[in-house]
């Protein structure tokens, strides 16, 4: 049965270990060490030098028919895989998932796998022991990390002969806490192990013989003589990532402002800064290793991500593929599949570009000056007053008395009704106010710039109805359906482009390096729409990555991942500051803007000549009406005069 978990509920004691003491220098043929001896001393293994605190999962590969025979598993979870492939594989699905993101999202078991951590491969070839550890690799308790104990199983004929093609293929699958048990006809039971970085190993361990690994580097192999009892535990499995002693770490790497940028002119690592860089020269620094860094040259879409066929693609394609081992390049944590991410140990976020906002024109200043409402209860008292004086002088005289209120001139002739007077006061008093309020907005209209509303926020973009342009796997980032169905995936000079052309788009990006997009022409970014969490990007076996993990996690205690992150922050946001700032100050009038003015000016002259002739008109208009009065009054008054000195005359004759 392959690849199926069984849960091995062994009752034998710990009698069942064998207890002999084994004669390294045994000649006779009772002393003689055997097969059984290994698999004792494996067992022995595995039983005292097990965590106290923790509960291991054992799983036994290739030919285990002997260990299931004298195994001592008290209650422990025991996973066996096979040395052949069985005609039925009950995990076949599973296997899939490997290889394919759309499969292992509809895998729906991989939540209750319980990864294992002690392995022994028992195989009688290379060969064999690939094809174990291959389909191991594809199993649900695949564990890189775990315990490896490597046995050939015709090591009483080949004693320690395979000991290097054994840990050499280990070494090819990303193991590096293994040991090989083998027979030595003159220490008897041995283990072997290695150490592809460097010599630094414990003082039981002892170099027996050296083979080129990476570009060379000294790949070391060691061994030691088999002791029964609880000192065998002592150094079995040691750090081997302490020193790196100049061992190549492979990188890849693309230039994305500010995070990273990319000097080709200089050399070796001066090549590169940026806060993503310089935790890398920290990191090389404190391992002690090399850096063989691949520079892409693409955008930020070009970071990776999963296919359509359900592949990683781009750089992280070459993460996931082993082909480098880490990524230079901080990402997001939106993936978690053949890849593994390093401590969480800065943020960002996705903001959207856009056009920016045109300015306020002063038409449209001048109409929002104050709101309809206020306008709407000026008028009716102004209304209210034109009745009131219309009463007294007449609706002409009226008019032109209210446009010097509205003018804040004073009145001719005031009510002399002490009530009317105190409402016309009022009057004044709030026309006075409004004019203040106006000359104020005037001094302003062109001096200060006045923009429309742009977007902001997540509602401002949904209310918008604009189109979202930009990569694929960013549409996940959108949590708004009504913006979700908008979304149109994009190239990345494409995203920019339909921006620029077109007043109802918008193109995502991530907030810093928007930045950097918008330098050099008039675009808006928003704030941020989306919070994310950024670390690095190791492939998924990957020796060094606790090592590395350790590194970066104590770098963010101390402050030196904020230190190196607040620098690049200030020049970029400092600088796109200075140029919104520079954007709404104080600006130099245009002869446009003088013209405006003028106009305004000319128009105001024109209602001051047409209310000062009305009132001219007007101003005629009244003497000549009271010039016919007194005429008429002096002539009646003559004839009448007339009329009284004929009849006195005529009096005097007739006396």
């Amino acid at each position: 049965m392959s690849r199926i978990f069984l849960c091995a509920l062994f009752s034998l004691s710990a009698a069942s270990v064998s207890r002999h003491v084994i004669n390294r220098n045994a000649t006779s043929s009772e002393n003689k060490i055997g097969y059984n001896d290994i698999v004792s001393a494996t067992i022995s293994i595995l039983f005292l030098c097990r965590p106290e605190d923790a509960e291991p999962t054992l799983l036994l590969g290739g030919e285990y028919n002997k260990f299931l025979r004298r195994a001592f598993f008290n209650f422990i979870p025991v996973t066996l895989i096979a040395e052949s492939r069985p005609q039925f594989n009950a995990l076949a699905q599973f296997t899939l998932t490997r290889y394919s993101f759309i499969i292992y999202q509809n895998y729906m078991l991989i939540r209750y796998i319980r990864k294992a951590h002690r392995f022994v491969m028992v195989a009688s070839s290379q060969p064999m022991l690939r094809s174990i550890l291959q389909r191991t690799k594809d199993s649900p308790w695949a564990n890189s990390y775990g315990f490896y104990i490597l046995i050939d199983r015709r090591t009483e004929s080949r004693g320690c002969i395979n000991a290097r093609s054994y840990l050499w293929t280990a070494w090819e699958y990303d193991l590096l806490s293994v040991i090989f048990l083998c027979i030595d006809p003159e220490d008897g039971i041995v283990c072997y192990t290695f150490n592809p970085y460097s010599n630094d190993t414990p003082a039981s361990w002892q170099e027996v013989g050296r083979a080129k690994g990476r570009n060379g580097h000294p790949w070391i192999i060691f061994k030691r003589v088999y002791i029964l009892g609880k000192e065998m535990c002592t150094d079995l499995d040691f750090d081997k990532t302490t020193t790196l002693n100049g061992y190549e770490i492979r990188l890849n790497a693309l230039q994305v402002e500010p995070y990273l940028n990319i000097n080709l002119n200089a050399s070796d690592l001066e090549k590169f800064s940026g806060d993503n860089s310089e935790i890398i020269k920290i990191l090389l620094l404190r391992l002690g290793a090399s850096l063989s860094i691949e520079i892409y040259n693409g955008t930020i879409y070009d970071l990776g991500t999963i296919g359509p066929n359900g592949t990683l693609e781009d750089m992280l394609g070459a993460v996931s593929d082993g082909r480098v081992d880490m990524g230079m390049n901080t990402r997001s944590l939106l993936v978690l599949w053949k890849v593994r991410y390093t401590y969480p140990h800065m943020r960002s976020g996705f903001c959207v570009i856009t056009q920016s906002s045109e300015e306020v024109s002063e038409f449209v200043k001048l109409v929002t000056f104050m709101p309809w409402l206020a306008i709407v209860i000026i008028f009716l008292v102004c209304l209210l007053t034109y009745g009131i004086l219309a009463r007294k002088e007449g609706y002409g005289n009226a008019w032109v008395q209210i446009i010097r209120l509205v003018v804040c001139t004073g009145i001719l002739h005031p009510p002399k009704i002490n009530s009317t007077r105190i409402f016309i006061c009022m009057t004044l008093i709030l026309l006075l106010n409004v004019n203040a309020m106006i000359q104020s907005h005037l001094s302003s209209l062109l001096t200060i710039p006045v923009f429309y509303r742009n977007i902001d926020t997540m509602d401002d973009l949904k209310k918008s109805g604009y189109t979202v342009y930009g990569p694929s796997s960013w549409r996940q980032m959108i949590t708004e359906p009504e913006v979700k169905k908008r979304y149109v995936s994009a190239s990345y000079d494409a995203c920019k482009e339909h921006v620029q052309n077109s007043t109802t788009a918008a193109c995502m990006e991530n907030c810093l390096h928007a930045y950097y997009r918008i330098k050099d022409v008039d675009l808006h970014r928003s704030r941020m729409l989306r919070s994310v969490t950024q670390s690095y990007v190791t492939r998924e076996d990957w020796p060094l990555f606790h090592r590395v993990n350790l590194i970066i996690q104590r770098m963010l205690q101390n402050g030196l991942i904020y230190r190196s992150r607040s620098l690049t922050f200030l020049s970029v946001v400092g600088a796109h500051y200075r140029k919104e700032k520079k954007k709404k100050t104080f600006k130099v009038m245009l002869l446009k803007q003088l013209a405006f003015c003028f106009c305004f000016l000319g128009i105001g002259y024109t209602c001051a000549t047409i209310v000062f002739m009305v009132e001219l008109l007007i101003g005629r208009s009244a003497p000549r009406s009271q010039n016919r009065r007194g005429i008429v009054k002096c002539k009646m008054k003559k004839t009448e005069e007339a009329k009284a000195n004929n009849k006195s005359r005529m009096i005097l004759a007739w006396k």
